[in-house]
């Protein structure tokens, strides 16, 4: 026992490095039909940076948004050629600190009412 015990303070304090906490979604809420709005959501007090990702399908393979940003909202207003009318998107958040991405948010559908 006394040797594995230095073996797991050593891994205790060394560790995997790991992000911030995830955000918390604040806008739009689940569902919501989209036309200008921007997206918003919590400050993370360990985060120095925010990964904003939209994509067309849930598991984020087909990402049409994949933006780094300190800001706590991202506007789509300037990039609804990437979207259609009428679809269904998925979104999320993850906050990293520079070393380190976070776990992401919950993730949100929006539609996409393009006017």
């Amino acid at each position: 026992m006394k040797k594995v015990l230095p073996i797991l303070v050593f891994v205790a304090l060394v560790g995997c490095t790991q992000g911030p906490p995830a955000p918390v979604l604040h806008f739009p809420p689940e569902g919501y039909e989209l036309t200008t709005m921007p997206f918003f959501w919590s400050t993370v007090p360990e985060a120095t940076e925010y990964s904003f990702q939209i994509s067309k399908d849930l598991g984020f393979a087909d990402m049409i948004i994949n933006e780094v940003t300190t800001d706590t909202f991202y506007s789509v207003a300037s990039k609804y050629e990437l979207f259609e009318d009428g679809s269904i998107y998925y979104w999320r958040v993850s906050s990293g600190n520079g070393e380190a991405w976070g776990k992401s948010s919950e993730i949100r559908t929006i539609s996409v009412r393009i006017i």
